[in-house]
């Protein structure tokens, strides 16, 4: 029964690293060397074995080695501190191919976030992100589309913020990124500027997201999986032995 948990998961693993490189295609190049050219792999390697994967720091170079956007580009014009010990901060090794980023910035001990610092912090990162994109601009994105919209058209700020997920995509080095973000808040207190919530801090997840529709990107996975049924099921026989 252990046998057969441990295989399932992992191959749920497998479909979630298939859908965010499109199928069973290669994984896709993201990021530059700095002038336009294919990532140095091997220096990312080195450059990531040195940090800690549960941390700011490896959130911030996954975000700017492939998503293009520098630390300046996304940190908060408000004081902030990024802690380590309290919140999720993950940043994935940008030469995997896929993976995300993700960071939170928190106000100082005891001061909250007013709804205006949320948005102009949003607002900076949407813009960053449109100007690292290969076309000028954000898309909506296969993540965040509704019925009847189109996934590759150019996103709007305040109806990708205001949505029921707030996100938005853009397109790096012919990838589609997948931006999502969140208010973190504190449910045991409660605001003294008038707030719902008590929110302390924001955060955003960057990650390499859908290049295809979701009914392509399972058609493409169960193609996949059809033609690698036994290599795939020897991989997982012989990673859980």
């Amino acid at each position: 029964m252990k046998k057969k948990y441990l295989m399932t998961m992992l191959t749920l693993i497998l479909l979630l690293a298939l859908a965010a490189c499109g199928g069973g295609e290669a994984p896709a190049e993201t990021g530059d060397g700095g002038d336009g050219g294919e990532l140095d792999v091997e220096q990312l390697v080195e450059d990531y074995a040195e940090m800690e994967s549960f941390s700011g720091e490896a959130a911030l170079y996954f975000i700017e080695q492939a998503g293009g956007v520098s630390e300046e580009e996304i940190v908060p014009d408000w004081e902030y501190v990024v802690d380590d010990s309290t919140m999720r901060n993950y940043g994935d090794n940008p030469a995997n191919g896929y993976g995300h980023g993700s960071i939170c910035f928190q106000k100082p001990e005891g001061q909250e976030l007013s709804e205006e610092e949320y948005r102009a912090w949003a607002e900076k990162v949407f813009q960053a992100t449109a100007a690292a994109s290969d076309d000028g601009y954000n898309v909506i994105g296969y993540e965040f589309c509704g019925e009847g919209e189109d996934p590759l058209a150019q996103a709007d700020f305040d109806s990708a913020l205001d949505s029921w997920m707030p996100g938005w995509c853009y397109c790096k080095d012919g990838t589609y990124m997948a931006v999502y973000l969140e208010e973190a808040y504190d449910s045991e207190l409660d605001s003294a500027i008038g707030r719902d919530l008590y929110y302390f801090g924001a955060g955003v997840d960057v990650s390499v997201g859908l290049q295809k529709s979701f009914e392509e990107t399972m058609a493409d996975m169960e193609q996949y999986f059809e033609e690698n049924e036994e290599e795939i099921e020897e991989a997982l026989e012989d990673y859980i032995e």
